[in-house]
């Protein structure tokens, strides 16, 4: 039997927080608690160690960004893996999310394969960066379900990470035109 991992899902829209986790649990691997917003998280991380946290971006009292930045601060959860989720990213928001400490990504969406997919390769990876030092020439990680090694440096996976960000918010900015 696979371990079941805890999940903080931090979203102040009630039915799209229990849609989320209807999603997350559906497989029996994830278990998800519910924070209404960061301050509220912020409670919640003093008394728990979840697996995972995903915060949506805007949010009442304390949005996601600053949410990332007081949890990486914080000597006990700053090895938490943490993931903004939003319903459209602009051009801007990918150095936000650099900066702020996050550790991923992703689009809001309530497609439960893609979901899933996503979330099992984010606590993928985040298992594997355990295993790994800082100091290695070579990127190893999970997409879409299949391990991937690279001999690439830090930069230049972060200069394709940027690159194809960019394309991804170009691509979506057009679609919203489009339909406009």
């Amino acid at each position: 039997m696979t371990e079941q991992l805890t999940i903080l899902l931090v979203e102040d829209t009630m039915t799209q927080a229990l849609m989320l986790k209807r999603i997350l649990e559906s497989t029996s691997r994830y278990n998800v608690v519910i924070a209404r917003n960061g301050k509220q998280a912020l409670d919640i991380l003093s008394h728990s160690n979840p697996d995972l946290i995903v915060s949506d971006v805007n949010m009442p009292e304390m949005d996601g960004y600053d949410l990332a930045r007081a949890i990486k601060a914080d000597p006990r959860t700053s090895g938490v893996p943490f993931v903004l989720f939003a319903a459209l990213l602009q051009r801007d928001d990918v150095f936000r999310i650099i900066e702020c400490g996050a550790d991923n990504f992703m689009i809001k969406t309530y497609d439960e394969g893609y979901l899933l997919a996503r979330v099992n390769d984010i606590v993928a990876n985040a298992r594997m960066r355990v295993r790994q030092s800082e100091d290695d020439r070579q990127w190893n990680g999970v997409f879409d379900g299949h391990i991937v090694n690279t001999h690439s440096t830090f930069t230049k996976v972060l200069d394709m990470l940027l690159s194809s960000f960019a394309t991804n918010v170009q691509q979506a900015q057009a679609t919203t035109e489009i339909a406009k």
